[in-house]
Order: structure tokens, then sequence, then C-alpha cells
């Protein structure tokens, strides 16, 4: 068995350090993409505060969409994808917690030590248990401390709502990102395979991860 098959494996447990470096390599690929699609994003909607992380975001779940299978390709363009959410891990969470409408402090909680709540746009940990009644609300109460290292702080959901809406109405815009990404992602999956896509892979992996981002950015929108 090679490295290539040990990272298209299902067990979890990977020792081979071959594995581990292409595994790694993957991830570090996906980082830099989503560096470049976050910057061109970022450009475009100046006045987005979450811009960048939602298109991070709409490409990398777009690749995991695209590339369910357990093939050897769709397992290193897994690890990719993971590379890109990796690289906007704490503006994800902290959007993706307001979108599933969780994490938000709640008065008639408990709550255990070192759990994480959002309240008045900022994010607190228990240092402690907090049984109910928890007293005083987090930025009052000693017994929660305010986590200062959360890049995702003052992000709301609906401001990505309303960005994803703008994305999703900029459909040149949206193209431009794939046409940018697409050549990094082929490219990065070729190396790792070994040969070059035939063009109808290349055309149907390009409309497939297309119309998947297109999905993304859409449920984005409608919340």
């Amino acid at each position: 068995m090679d490295a290539f098959d040990e990272i298209g494996a299902r067990s979890p447990k990977n020792n081979s350090v071959q594995g581990a470096i292409l595994t790694s390599s993957a991830n570090a690929a996906g980082g830099f993409a989503a560096g470049r699609v976050r910057g061109m994003i970022a450009q475009a909607f100046p006045t987005y505060a979450p811009a960048g992380t939602v298109g991070v975001f709409a490409v990398s779940v777009a690749v995991r969409m695209y590339f369910a299978g357990s093939s050897t390709t769709d397992s290193i363009a897994r690890e990719l994808a993971a590379g890109m959410a990796g690289f906007v891990g704490n503006d994800l969470w902290g959007l993706l917690k307001d979108w599933l409408g969780i994490g938000k402090w709640r008065k008639e909680t408990s709550y255990k030590a070192g759990e994480v709540v959002k309240f008045d746009g900022k994010l607190y940990k228990a240092n402690v248990d907090i049984p109910y009644p928890p007293g005083g609300e987090p930025g009052r109460d000693a017994r929660w401390v305010q986590v200062v290292t959360q890049r995702a702080q003052g992000v709301e959901y609906e401001d990505a709502r309303q960005f994803a809406q703008a994305l999703y109405e900029n459909k040149p815009l949206m193209d431009g990102i794939m046409n940018e990404q697409f050549p990094l992602i082929e490219r990065e999956l070729s190396g790792c395979i070994g040969r070059d896509f035939s063009d109808d892979e290349r055309n149907r992996m390009y409309s497939g991860m297309r119309n998947a981002m297109y999905g993304v950015v859409d449920a984005f929108a409608r919340g």
C-alpha cells in the first residue's frame, strides 16, 4: 500500500510518515488557496467584514460536496478542503454558531466549565461550572471570562447573510472565483495522483464544484 492509498483509507489511524506528510501538504495547499479566495472577495466587498470567510467556506464546502467518493483523488481533495476551512476556522465557527442559532447565553441554562457562549456580540468562556440559576450575565459575572483571541468577535451572521445575497447576485465574481481557484485545486490533485485530468474530467469537476458553490452561497443568503 502506497502513501496515497493510506490517505484514502477509511481508518482514522494513519501512522505512516509519508501519509502524514501528504495529508499535511494537501492541507497547506488548501490554506494557500483559501488565502487567495479571501483576498479576492475582501477586495471586491470591502464593506462586508465576513466576506472572505463566507467565500472560503463556500469553496471548501463545494470541494467536499463534489469529491464525496472513496477514491484517492476524493480523499486528497477533502484534505485540501479541510485546509481551506481551517484557514478561517475561528471566524467560520462563530458564523456557523449564529447560523444554527446555538451558543447564545441563556439565563435559564446551566453551563459546564469551559463552555463558550455569545452575549452582546462577544464570546465568553465559563471558568467554572455555572449551575442554574446562573446569576449575573456574562460581562458582569466574574465566572465568565471574555474570549479575546477569537477572530470571529464582532462578526454577526446577519452581516454574512447580506453579503451572501450580494455575492449570489454577482455571478461574474462567483465565476471569477472558480476560474481563479480551479486551476490551483486541479494542479494540486494532479500532482498527488501523478497524472493530468482529461478534458471531460476537468469539465465535470469544474461544473460540479461551481454548482455546489452556488448552492452553498444560496443557502447562506436564504438563512
